[in-house]
Formats: structure tokens, sequence, C-alpha cells
């Protein structure tokens, strides 16, 4: 009798370290999947225009006048994001809209998406946002138009990265030569 209470408790240890192994493999297919999709946002995002204002053959190389007109024309920092025209419903599913819709990068702020896992781990929820920064310190928002915006995108998923978030960001420039 001793023998099989050993036993037994044998297989429920094995058991127990075989099922937190699974659920180990499937919390890191998780993150890298969450990474996948953040990445593929982000690379969709920066295929955009820095503003739908902003036209670069009308910057005049050393032209203060000139670079405080480009400025003055960017999207204000209180109106990031979609304009008449741009909305759809949120979450975003594919096929997803934002890609024929979206035509800047600000366009994204506060843009969200689900994406179906293809390997079984259920869905995935993609969220952004989009704030001007300053180069010299990009972690804080900058509450005025500017040079640079700084993109967030956050990926989760319910099942696997309860209350965790893979984030990424990028800072991109109006590009004036």
């Amino acid at each position: 009798m001793a023998f099989f209470v050993v036993l037994i408790v044998l297989f429920i240890n094995a058991y127990r370290v075989i099922n937190n192994a699974d659920e180990q493999l499937l919390t890191a297919t998780a993150y890298k999947s969450a990474t996948d999709l953040g990445q593929s946002l982000m690379s969709e995002i920066l295929t955009k225009k820095y503003d739908q204002n902003f036209n670069p053959s009308s910057y005049t190389s050393g032209s203060i006048s000139s670079s405080q007109a480009i400025l003055n024309s960017f999207t204000a920092s209180g109106s990031l994001g979609t304009e008449v025209g741009e909305s759809f419903t949120l979450p975003d599913q594919s096929p997803y809209q934002s890609i024929s819709k979206y035509n800047d990068v600000d366009d994204y702020n506060q843009y969200s998406r689900l994406t179906d896992s293809t390997n079984g781990l259920g869905r995935f929820r993609d969220s952004v946002l989009v704030y001007y920064v300053q180069m010299t310190n990009p972690p804080t928002t900058y509450n005025n138009k500017w040079w640079t915006k700084r993109i967030e995108v956050w990926v989760t998923n319910d099942q696997w990265l309860t209350n965790k978030w893979i984030k990424l960001y990028a800072i991109v420039g109006a590009n004036v030569r």
C-alpha cells in the first residue's frame, strides 16, 4: 500500500512539472507572438507620412520662416488621431482598415486592433499611442507641435499575458533636408 501512495505522489509531482513546463512554453510563445505582432504594426505605421500637412519639398533649408511655417502646419498635440473620413469601428480586425485609411503616423493615436493567433493562443490586442516629444527627452511627452513624435505599440493576450503588455516604441521625425 505504501508503494502505491509513493507512486501516486510521484505521478502527481511529475504531472505538475510537465504542466508547469507546458505553461512556461506557451507563455514564452505568447511573448514572441506579441512581439512579432507589435513589430508588424510598428512597420505599418512607419510607412506613413510624419504629418498629413507636412510637405518636405516646401522646406527651404536654413530658412527660419519656412521652418516655423512647417512647424505651425503640424497637427495640434490635442488633435493627434484620425481626421474626417479616416475613422472606423475599433478594435480593427483583419483585413485591417488602418492600412488603407490612415495616411500619417498620428492617425494611429488611440488605435487598437484584434489579431487571432495562428498558434492557438487566442486573440491578441494591439494598442497605439502617439505623442510629440523632444529628442533631448524622448520619454516625456511634449504638449506642443514638434519635429519628433514617439509611437508606442502595446500588445497583450488575455489568456497568456494576463496583466502584462509587450511595449515597443519608435521615435520618428519630420524629414527636412
